[in-house]
């Protein structure tokens, strides 16, 4: 069986790294009473498969991993078992049964759902509603973002001294499917996300700023990941199906 598990992360836990959060899991698996399938070899390990890494800092409604197990009673069972030995901070908030032919929860990420807020007491410095206004009303919105893969493979040639990173331009009206903003100014947006192309809110804020001529800490930000989706823009839990 191969099961879809869904946990919020909130709290002091959000500084908490991705592999750290896996290794929690682990023991939490074996915790929980999990019939967990190992793989074989040398250094057997648990078949389990987690979606796109949290950003150290931020915070989560929608985090995933998939696991193989033996058997299990059922979602209820499942998200009971598991939500009993819990640390402050995780709670598993879904579980379904995936169909064979399923991608696993990494390959299946093509964007994400954000919320992103100011800290208290902080003022942006501009009309960020007129902002995200202009963003939404005009055909492109140009941009130059790091090329981590180009500045990685200079980085790894170079024989001594720095080296500059590598940029490229652009277009962030493609990788933004929704951008809206409330009252308080906190903004929601649905953006591109995955392997391919990973758009951060960090970088969609900080563009913002730019364009008004502001620069933009993003120690002043908090953000929280909604929703993570797949290529037809269905959720990551919808692939499966409760049991």
């Amino acid at each position: 069986m191969k099961l879809r598990i869904r946990f919020s992360k909130h709290g002091t836990v959000r500084y908490i790294g991705h592999l750290d959060i896996q290794r929690y899991f682990q023991r939490l698996n074996r915790r929980s009473g999990l019939k967990v399938v190992y793989s074989e070899g040398f250094s057997p390990h648990q078949k389990m498969s987690f979606a796109m890494p949290l950003s150290v800092g931020y915070e989560s409604d929608a985090e995933y991993f998939d696991i193989e197990v033996a058997e299990a009673a059922s979602s209820d069972a499942v998200i009971s078992a598991m939500n009993a030995k819990q640390t402050e901070g995780i709670i598993v908030t879904g579980c379904v049964l995936l169909p064979d032919n399923a991608q696993n929860a990494m390959a299946s990420v093509r964007a994400a759902d954000y919320a992103v807020c100011f800290r208290d007491g902080y003022d942006p410095g501009f009309d960020i509603k007129a902002a995200v206004a202009a963003f939404n009303s005009a055909d492109s919105f140009i941009i130059s973002k790091e090329n981590k893969k180009a500045a990685k493979k200079k980085y790894n040639s170079r024989s001594s001294g720095g080296e500059t990173p590598a940029f490229k331009e652009i277009d962030l009206k493609k990788h933004i499917y929704m951008l809206s903003i409330a009252d308080d100014n906190s903004l929601f947006m649905r953006v591109s996300a995955g392997s391919a192309d990973n758009i951060k809110p960090e970088l969609v804020v900080s563009s913002l700023c730019q364009k008004a001529g502001k620069e933009l800490s993003n120690t002043v930000l908090l953000v929280t990941r909604k929703e993570l989706y797949t290529d037809n823009m269905l959720a990551l839990l919808d692939v499966g199906h409760v049991f």
